[in-house]
């Protein structure tokens, strides 16, 4: 019998996208590169989840250049940042929220 080669296991990867910071997701192994997560449900496209994720660095610019904000799949962006789960549930209910520093929860933002 012939051995199979080693294969990883597959991703099951998400329909749904989220348009995030592409300097903070690709900081993975620092979390709390997230600061900023805001959800809105009025969208036309099945495969857009609504949530925008950004970082410190991007909210301190007047303007974010589309260059800066990719798109990936809902279940690789919580592979790669688990902390921002609980950021997603909180932006769902209220709209916007922000991660407190020093106590790493999610705030409602109304402004």
């Amino acid at each position: 019998m012939q051995q199979q080669p080693w294969r990883p296991a597959a991703v099951k990867h998400n329909r749904l996208v989220a348009i995030v910071d592409r300097v903070a997701y690709h900081h993975a192994y620092y979390d709390g590169q997230f600061t900023y997560i805001e959800h809105n449900a009025d969208t036309n496209d099945p495969h857009d989840s609504g949530f925008v994720l950004l970082g410190d660095e991007a909210l301190e610019l007047p303007e974010i250049p589309d260059e800066r904000l990719i798109t990936v799949c809902l279940h690789c962006l919580i592979d790669r940042h688990p902390y921002v789960g609980k950021g997603l549930e909180a932006a769902r209910t209220s709209g916007r929220v922000i991660r407190d520093g020093d106590s790493d929860d999610w705030i409602s933002r109304t402004e």
